[in-house]
């Protein structure tokens, strides 16, 4: 990013000869803003997060009977995602896959809706819900690793020529989580 500017220190071009002490200041104001336009198709990022939990976390979650996640999300930036999580050991072998409530192992979140000429008109909804089993959740109590993978594009990415979209500071996502935790106190029981 190269940013070039000319400031016209003298705009009445009068020549005055002065004396500048080190009291004296020049003050200017100058302020600008910028949007990336881009078209993006499938940019795909790979990545792990370490599972980070106590022993005692780790053995509890193993009485643990289900648990059940509803996400709400308001996507205000013209980015499609589709995502999916696997849970691995500490020798990064898959334990299991996250899947939502119709049993896909990505999760997709819509793009913003954008205008003719790419600047987000109005922000997508996306309702998910996933569900951990019991059998899950003791699998989950043996995970130290979280693999992620994350595909990216812009809506139309595909098309000839594609859709170019503005992405702005102030473009957001919002998610709202709600859920239920079923845990079994006593697993004599």
């Amino acid at each position: 990013v190269s940013i070039k500017a000319d400031y016209i220190m003298n705009p009445g071009n009068k020549y005055q000869i002065v004396t500048a002490t080190n009291s004296d200041s020049v003050k200017f104001n100058a302020s600008f803003s910028t949007e990336s336009y881009v078209a993006v198709n499938d940019v795909a990022i790979t990545d792990t997060s370490l599972v980070e939990m106590s022993s005692d976390d780790r053995n509890n979650l193993k009485n643990g009977e289900n648990f059940n996640l509803a996400l709400d999300i308001q996507n205000g930036i013209p980015l499609s995602a589709s995502i999916k999580v696997v849970f691995a050991d500490s020798l990064f072998r898959p334990l299991f896959t996250l899947n939502d409530s119709n049993g896909n192992q990505n999760f997709t979140i819509d793009a913003a809706a954008v205008d003719q000429n790419g600047v987000m008109k109005s922000s997508s909804v996306s309702k998910k819900n996933m569900s951990l089993s019991a059998s899950q959740m003791s699998m989950l109590s043996k995970a130290y690793y979280t693999i992620y993978s994350v595909s990216i594009s812009t809506p139309n990415s595909s098309a000839n020529p594609p859709t170019i979209v503005a992405v702005r500071p102030d473009d957001q996502i919002t998610i709202k989580a709600g859920g239920t935790f079923n845990y079994n106190v006593n697993s004599n029981n």
